[in-house]
C-alpha cells in the first residue's frame, strides 16, 4: 500500500482500463526507488494514462506537479531527428547527398563521402571528438559543431555504426540550421512543439527553472558525484576505440551540482543530452508517430507532423549489429532506436522511438496505435531499467485483455 505522503504525491488521469500503469507507476515508487516522475500514453488520438507524482530535488521539498519538466537526455536525438525528415519531406534535403552538400567545411579531414543517411543512422564515424575539447564544451554547441566539422572521422562512412551519444543532434542540428535558417531550438519550437501545444525545449529561459527536476545521482558514493554521465560505457579497447573512449568520456562537466543542474546547463543548446520536456509532452510526439503522422492541435484541428510514408521509411533496419562506440548490439532506423530481442518494448515489431540516459523511454507502437512517454528524475540503469520495464509490460498486459 502507497503512504499518505506517496498517495498524496500521485496525481493525474488514468482511463480505467489502464489502471495496471497506474499501479505499476506507483509501485516504482514503493520498491523500485522512484523520486519524481511521469508517465504518459496515447492511444490514437486520446490521452489515456498522464500521471506524474513524487518530487523535483532529492530533498524532497518540492512535489513533481502537472507541469513539471526534466532533462529528457537523449530523447532530444528523436526530435531531432523529426526536424531533419520534414526537412527531407519538403525535398529541401535529400538521404543520400553528401552532408558537405548542405555544409560544405564539414568535407574537410576526408568526410566528403558522409551522406545524410549515415549521420542519421549513427554511421558517420563521428560519435565523439578526437581532440580534448574545453570543459563544459555543452555551453558552446557552437565549437563542439566546428570541432566536429574540421576532425578526420574515426572509420569509413557506412562501414559500420556506433552510437552517437553526444554528437548526433549537434551534427543533425547544424544541417536543420544550415537549410532551414533557423536554430535547432527554434525551428523546433515553430514546428513541432507549438503546433503539437507541447513543453520541448533544447534551451531553456530562466523563468521555467522554477518547474524543472534536479538530476538526481543517488546511486553514486558522494566521491563518485563527479564522474561524467558516461562513465559506465564500454567501449572495445583496439587502438583506435582506445582514443576513442577517451574522448568519448571527455571532460564534460556533467557533475550533478556544478554541472546537470545548473543553469547554464538549463540553457544550453546541447541537443543530443540537455533538452527538457515531460511525458505528456513526448507521449503526444510519439502517439502522432504512432498515428501515421496524424494529430489534433489544441484549436481542435487536424494535423501531420510527418507523413505516413515518412514514418515508415524511418522506421527500417538502418544499423543492427554490434555498436563500435558500446560494444553492444544496437539497432536504429533514421534516427530513431529500433525494438530488439536485447531491448524490446513490447510485443509488437514495429515499434520505434528512443531511450534516455539511464531509464528514460519514449516510443511509437504503429501496429498498437500508442504512444509511450516515461520521464524521470532519478538516474538508474542504462536503457533497460526496472521502473520502464514494469511500465511498458502494464501498457501491453491492458492492450492484450482488451484484445
Amino acid at each position: 500500500m502507497l503512504t499518505t505522503d506517496q498517495k498524496h504525491s500521485i496525481g493525474g488521469f488514468c482511463d480505467p482500463q489502464y489502471l495496471s500503469v497506474k499501479k505499476a507507476f506507483e509501485e516504482n515508487f514503493i520498491s523500485r526507488g522512484e523520486i519524481g516522475a511521469s508517465v504518459s500514453l496515447m492511444q490514437g488520438d486520446k490521452v489515456v494514462v498522464d500521471l506524474w507524482g513524487g518530487y523535483l530535488d532529492a530533498d524532497k521539498s518540492r512535489p513533481w506537479e502537472k507541469d513539471s519538466l526534466c532533462t529528457v537526455w537523449s530523447l532530444g536525438k528523436a526530435v531531432t531527428a523529426i526536424c531533419a525528415l520534414q526537412l527531407i519531406e519538403k525535398n529541401l534535403m535529400e538521404l543520400d547527398k553528401p552532408v558537405a552538400d548542405y555544409w560544405p567545411e564539414f568535407a574537410s579531414n576526408g568526410k566528403s563521402d558522409i551522406t545524410v543517411r549515415h549521420l542519421l543512422s549513427h554511421r558517420a564515424g563521428l560519435p565523439a571528438l578526437q581532440e580534448p575539447p574545453p570543459n563544459r564544451i555543452w555551453q558552446n554547441n557552437a565549437l563542439f559543431i566546428e570541432m566536429l566539422g574540421r576532425q578526420k572521422a574515426w572509420w569509413p562512412a557506412g562501414e559500420k555504426h556506433g552510437y552517437h551519444v553526444h554528437t548526433f543532434a549537434s551534427l543533425v542540428g547544424e544541417l536543420v540550421k544550415r537549410i532551414s535558417g533557423q536554430s535547432l531550438s527554434d525551428y523546433c519550437q515553430e514546428n513541432i512543439a507549438e503546433p503539437l501545444g507541447i513543453d520541448f525545449y533544447f534551451s531553456n529561459d530562466q523563468h521555467i527553472d522554477i518547474k524543472i527536476a534536479d538530476n538526481i545521482w543517488e546511486m553514486l558514493a558522494a566521491k563518485d558525484k563527479s564522474k561524467t554521465v558516461n562513465s559506465a560505457v564500454s567501449i572495445p579497447e583496439d587502438k583506435d576505440t582506445r582514443r576513442q573512449r577517451l574522448s568519448y568520456m571527455p571532460s564534460l562537466d556533467f557533475s550533478e551540482h556544478h554541472g546537470i543542474n545548473s543553469r547554464a546547463w538549463r540553457s544550453a543548446e546541447f541537443p543530443s543530452t540537455a533538452s527538457h520536456s515531460n511525458a505528456r509532452s513526448l507521449a503526444r510526439v510519439f502517439g502522432a508517430l504512432a498515428n501515421n503522422g496524424i494529430y489534433i492541435d489544441p484549436d481542435g484541428r487536424t494535423r501531420e507532423l510527418l507523413q505516413a510514408e515518412t514514418i515508415s521509411m524511418a522506421r527500417q533496419i538502418e544499423a543492427n549489429d554490434i555498436d563500435a562506440t558500446i560494444g553492444k548490439p544496437t539497432r536504429f532506423g533514421l534516427g530513431f532506436m529500433l525494438t530488439s530481442p536485447e531491448r524490446p518494448w513490447g510485443p509488437n515489431p514495429n515499434c520505434f522511438g528512443h531511450y534516455g540516459n539511464n531509464g528514460l523511454l519514449g516510443f511509437a507502437d504503429p501496429d498498437a496505435k500508442i504512444g509511450f512517454a516515461y520521464t524521470m528524475n532519478r538516474q538508474g540503469r542504462a536503457w533497460r531499467d526496472p521502473r520502464n520495464i514494469a511500465l511498458v509490460d502494464a501498457v501491453y498486459e491492458n492492450i492484450e485483455h482488451r484484445e
